[in-house]
């Protein structure tokens, strides 16, 4: 891989500033947002989604409007734009509340129980990829008037990342509904390879706006007039697809979607000077449209220090119930019935760990359940911690069960049947931020990120942060970490001694938490989003 450049060597429009050289118009420029990635989990591309999304809508003079589409699953029915307003009220009530049912139903559970409901769905499917492949027909947005459904939105899409006071804000855009799922899109321009060299994707009619700002690659072309900008997180499906989801499509899509929207001429925001460089590197005619825009932490982190934090609540509160986890991945065939757990620490063990007063140090780490995160490894030295140093050392980990966790789950079945490793979920940001800003040291271990925000949001809570020597891990956290060998299990071990049991630990956590909280400092709201202006205005002015 090619080494990232220094900041005065990018091709970066950070230093464009609106109205520099650059002819302006009273009307405003209409931006449509991709809010797709919203619908999901805590952490990764949705909170990015989402911090950006009200970062534009609060500092950027554009008109702003969401983009609402399911991954897997077609939405709709939406209210028609151009007869919207000859609907009556109860009538567009009905249809805004079915649009709000679709987009969170299973609807495969009821296609399976009505013919007519499964006969309607393929024969849209069929006349989507008819349409697609011919261009005689694009996909129609529809308007999904958000005033009776501001509960439905803000749950759906911000609450899990959003501060409630933001929630006017986040709201106060109108909101459209792409019909066809991301999924869908995908496969009309896979199926199409069958007749054609290169695929064919549906085109949406976004004549309306002047940008789509799309999370990835985007499986679809858009109006003429519209500047079609990818939200690039990183190349990890093609560079690490032994790593993800179901991994030949996800490889497939990924790479497909990318190579048809560089050859249409798309711009490419990049959360890292790493993943650019990347791209650079497998499709060098990207070049002069690609740009490096880091992300940003949430103002919601902060330190929150305490000396009576109380980790046994929110251990018992927040942790799986780890017999219903490992039924239920057994009962999925990830994981075989040679780890048994003996008890439920949820219940059975705090009681024993937190029998004392005594303050409990903890290792802390925030990722989903997945292979590239490096999870094993981790748990590997942190029990030769424990062994060597201090039995009681907890090892918490944060995050949602992803996929190919199986040797994850046999790895953490020790420390879960010993009560010293936990296994949280769904946890909201303040019970975070506290987590963050007393745990002993967060561990970020990662074999391979785009981004990667939980460092940062650490260093933001004035936390010690251990990473992988990952290029991405050096280019944002710098000087506010110390690094290990994610391969390399004694490599972090050495880290969590010297951090955490050295003689001088006070002193080396104290200049450590001072580094990494100035290092966060240079994510902040105002300045990222000044960059996304300027990018804006200047592919605008194109």
């Amino acid at each position: 891989m090619s080494k990232p450049q220094p900041h005065s060597q990018r091709n970066s429009y950070e230093t464009i500033k609106p109205g520099l050289n650059i002819k302006q118009s009273n009307i405003k420029k209409s931006i449509l947002f991709d809010l797709r990635p919203a619908l999901g989990g805590y952490f990764g591309i949705p909170q990015v989604t989402r911090l950006l999304y009200l970062a534009l809508t609060k500092h950027s003079g554009f008109d702003i409007s969401g983009l609402i589409q399911g991954s897997t699953s077609d939405i709709g029915p939406g209210l028609p734009v151009s007869t919207a307003q000859n609907l009556t009220q109860d009538k567009k009530l009905h249809l805004l509340s079915s649009t709000a049912i679709s987009i969170t139903e299973d609807k495969n559970k009821w296609r399976r129980k009505s013919v007519l409901s499964l006969t309607k769905y393929l024969f849209a499917q069929l006349l989507a990829r008819v349409y697609g492949w011919t261009k005689i027909h694009s996909v129609q947005l529809k308007r999904f008037e958000t005033e009776y459904f501001s509960d439905f939105i803000w749950n759906a899409l911000f609450s899990k990342t959003l501060n409630p006071s933001d929630k006017l804000k986040a709201l106060k855009p109108e909101c459209f509904i792409l019909p066809l799922s991301r999924s869908t899109m995908h496969s009309i321009g896979l199926d199409s390879l069958i007749l054609f060299k290169t695929p064919r994707y549906p085109l949406i009619n976004t004549s309306d706006f002047d940008v789509l700002i799309a999370q990835m690659p985007f499986p679809g072309k858009v109006a003429k007039n519209t500047k079609l900008v990818i939200h690039y997180h990183d190349s990890i499906p093609m560079t690490m697809p032994h790593t993800i989801s179901d991994k030949r499509r996800h490889e497939s899509t990924h790479y497909n979607a990318l190579a048809e929207n560089i050859k249409s001429g798309a711009y490419f925001v990049c959360g890292s000077e790493t993943v650019r460089q990347e791209l650079i590197q497998f499709f060098p005619e990207v070049e002069k449209n690609a740009t490096t825009i880091y992300s940003f932490t949430s103002s919601e982190f902060h330190p929150d220090i305490t000396n009576t934090l109380d980790l046994k609540s929110i251990l018992n509160r927040y942790c799986y119930n780890y017999p219903d986890l490992f039924e239920t991945v057994k009962r999925n065939k990830a994981i075989d019935n040679s780890y048994k757990l003996s008890i439920n620490p949820t219940y059975q063990a705090l009681d024993e760990v937190f029998s004392t007063n005594k303050q409990h140090k903890f290792i802390l780490m925030v990722a989903t359940l997945e292979p590239r995160k490096n999870h094993e490894l981790l748990i590997s030295a942190w029990e030769k911690a424990r062994s060597t140093c201090d039995r009681d050392l907890l090892l918490v980990l944060v995050g949602s069960i992803g996929w190919d966790y199986d040797n994850i789950l046999r790895s953490a079945a020790p420390g879960i049947n010993d009560g010293r490793l936990f296994v949280l979920h769904d946890v909201p940001i303040d019970v975070l931020r506290q987590l963050y800003s007393n745990a002993a040291a967060t561990v970020c271990p990662s074999r391979g990120e785009g981004f990667d925000l939980t460092g940062l949001e650490a260093m933001c809570c004035s936390g010690a942060v251990i990473a992988s020597d990952i290029p991405v891990h050096k280019e944002i956290y710098g000087d506010g970490a110390l690094y290990f060998d994610p391969y390399d299990h004694n490599s972090l071990y050495n880290q969590i001694k010297y951090i955490i049991y050295n003689s001088d630990f006070e002193t080396i956590q104290s200049t450590l938490r001072t580094k990494g909280l100035n290092q966060s400092k240079k994510y902040n709201i105002d300045s990222i989003a000044s960059q996304w202006n300027s990018f804006i205005t200047t592919i605008c002015s194109t």
